[in-house]
C-alpha cells in the first residue's frame, strides 16, 4: 500500500538529484514514478557474473554489460528509468559514445535477476520492456530454479513467455546456435 504523502517522482527530478550530487541512487530504479532500492547481495551478484560471462562466450565480452540505466518507450519515459541486470548490445560498448543513453535500439537480450520483487520484473518491467520493443527479455528466477523468457512484444506485452526449468536450456532469439543451461545461470 502506497503511503499517503509518498511522492510520485520524474526522471527530470532523478537526473537533477544525481546531476547536482544530492544523492546517489545507484542502488535505486525509477519505476512508475516510485523510487524502489535495489540492493545487490553477494549470491545477486555472482549470479550477474555468471550471465555476463556466459553470454560474453556467446556474444563477446565488449557486447555484454551489466547495471546500465536505460531509456524505454516515450510515453514511459516520464516516470521509469530502469536499471536492467544484464545487456546484450547490438554494438561494442567502445563503439558507443560517451553521451549516449542505453535504449531499446541498443538491445538484443536484456536479463533481470529477481532475487526479490518476482511480480515487479514479470509485470511491471515486463510491460515497459514490451512496450519499448525489446525482443528477447528473461527473468532468472532463481527460487524457482527457472529463467522465464518473454519474446513477440505487441501491444505493451509479450506473445510469447516460457520457463525453461534448471534441466533445460535456453537460447537467445540473436544467437539461436548457443545453449545455455539453465543450471548454469542459477
Amino acid at each position: 500500500m502506497r503511503h499517503p504523502h509518498a511522492k510520485k517522482w520524474t526522471r527530470a527530478e532523478c537526473e537533477i538529484i544525481v546531476d547536482k550530487g544530492i544523492a546517489d541512487l545507484k542502488p535505486y530504479e525509477l519505476i512508475d514514478g516510485d523510487i524502489i532500492r535495489t540492493p545487490k547481495p553477494m549470491k545477486f551478484v555472482r549470479r550477474i557474473q555468471i550471465l555476463v560471462e556466459r553470454l560474453g562466450d556467446v556474444f563477446g565480452r565488449d557486447f555484454v554489460m551489466q547495471y546500465m540505466s536505460m531509456d524505454v518507450a516515450p510515453e514511459d519515459s516520464v516516470a521509469n528509468w530502469p536499471d536492467p541486470d544484464v545487456v546484450v548490445l547490438t554494438r561494442s560498448i567502445f563503439e558507443m559514445k560517451d553521451e549516449e543513453h542505453l535504449n531499446p535500439s541498443h538491445v538484443r537480450l536484456l536479463v533481470e535477476v529477481a532475487e526479490e520483487f518476482l511480480e515487479l520484473y514479470l509485470n511491471t518491467k515486463a510491460g515497459l520492456y514490451a512496450r519499448a520493443g525489446i525482443a528477447d527479455y528473461w527473468v532468472l528466477d532463481p527460487q524457482g530454479r527457472r529463467m522465464i523468457v518473454h519474446r513477440s512484444p505487441s501491444n505493451g506485452q509479450y506473445g510469447l513467455v516460457e520457463a525453461y526449468l534448471e534441466h533445460e536450456a535456453v537460447s537467445p532469439l540473436a544467437a539461436p546456435e548457443a545453449s545455455l543451461p539453465v543450471a548454469d545461470l542459477l
